[in-house]
């Protein structure tokens, strides 16, 4: 019954949208300077975000941009910049969200489409996935396991009939999107926008400044990072509990004080089941911008995560803690893209490993790894400059 009930519902949705673009692509023109940004719907934050400031900033007046959130998001939006435009979204769009999907030159999504927040694209629009992730461990669209795999890939052919262009970070994100995404068109291979940041050297004080008044950490302490992504069933078993010996193995190795930051996956988040009993440890999940946190860390830990293709452009230490290697590999998610063991980050499938990873580093051979890795197996494209391309490609596109 529940499954006919949300059928009807879905048939419903896509009626309305269809009715209501129709009226709306009736009545009105693309607007040449509009741009229409998603970033899962729910955050201000990844690549979407990076592109918007770079465009406030260096294209001023020049275009309309437009955002759009969940409506549950409106009590926590006072942090945007001005000269954004936002409109909500939820099972039932509203009309103004219709109507800006529908009438903005640029179209920019870091993941894909639902099924009712957009029916086609109009002649003249141009659509920009930018997807949220530069590269990573887990496997992707149908790299990954699906029940359906035929369906899948009908589906994934219509969204990409839908895309203008994609971005990629390297060599690999190419083949990937060729392959696992099932994309043909048009890639920007200028790199990352939300990994410009490590570029910059201007943001690193300010956002540091920022982040450690905002947790009350002391200013001569350190950050370690941890950002363990999410599990089926949101089990947290393996996840580091007790961080007493990791903090002082740090201590001993490079003494010096550290606090460490959790940063949840978005989708786990909210769970209060998670909870850490360590005065030094402290839960940033609800802080939207992980490029941010990165930026500040001087440690990542972390296990199937995306973020160390993001983190290593800062040349810091990344540690891979991965005590259910077997299971996830196995049953959860599938091969992964990387035999870790070929990873320039060390590797550990156990709490004691992890702690003779910690103190045993070797910082020289770190870097020696991490810039044969990045040059010669990821291939990257990465300079700093990604928000600039994206831009330049807009309009010459217009």
């Amino acid at each position: 019954m529940k499954s006919f009930i949300k059928k009807i519902l879905n048939i419903f949705l896509y009626v309305r949208v269809v009715i209501l673009t129709y009226i709306i692509r009736l009545l009105t023109s693309v607007k040449s300077n509009r741009i229409f940004i998603f970033s899962m719907g729910s955050q201000y934050s990844c690549n979407p975000k990076y592109i918007t400031e770079y465009i406030l900033k260096n294209c001023v007046g020049q275009y309309e941009i437009v955002w759009a959130f969940d409506k549950r998001r409106k009590k926590t939006l006072s942090h945007l910049p001005n000269g954004i435009k936002v409109v909500f979204t939820s099972v039932i769009n509203s009309l103004s969200f219709i109507y800006n999907v529908n009438t903005a030159k640029f179209i920019i999504h870091n993941t894909r489409f639902k099924h009712h927040e957009i029916i086609s694209k109009r002649k003249g629009q141009k659509y920009i996935m930018t997807w949220h992730a530069s590269y990573g461990l887990k496997p992707i669209e149908t790299d990954a396991y699906r029940a359906n795999i035929v369906t899948y890939t009908k589906w994934l052919q219509k969204q990409n009939q839908l895309t203008d262009l994609m971005l990629s970070s390297c060599a690999m994100r190419t083949a990937e999107i060729r392959r696992a995404q099932l994309y043909s068109g048009e890639i920007l291979e200028a790199g990352t926008p939300r990994n410009d940041i490590f570029f910059s050297s201007d943001v690193f004080n300010e956002k540091r400044k920022c982040i450690y008044k905002q947790y009350n950490i002391p200013e001569s302490s350190h950050i370690l990072l941890y950002a363990p992504t999410f599990r089926n069933g949101f089990n947290f078993n393996n996840y580091i509990m007790d961080w007493s010996d990791v903090l002082k193995v740090l201590y001993n190795k490079l003494g010096k004080d550290y606090y460490v930051l959790i940063r949840l996956h978005p989708i786990m988040k909210h769970s209060n089941i998670f909870q850490v009993d360590n005065p030094k440890t402290i839960n940033v999940s609800d802080y939207d911008d992980m490029q941010e946190l990165l930026l500040v860390s001087d440690v990542l830990i972390t296990d199937y995560s995306s973020s160390p293709f993001d983190f290593c452009y800062t040349r810091r230490p990344i540690f891979m803690y991965m005590p259910d290697f077997e299971e996830y590999t196995g049953q959860e998610r599938g091969a992964l893209s990387f035999d870790v063991s070929s990873l320039p980050f060390p590797v550990a499938y156990t709490e004691n490993e992890l702690i003779q990873n910690l103190s045993s580093f070797n910082n020289q051979m770190y870097q020696d790894n991490l810039k044969f890795f990045v040059d010669n197996v990821l291939k990257t494209y990465e300079n700093g400059h990604a928000c600039a391309a994206l831009v330049n490609w807009m309009q010459e596109n217009n």
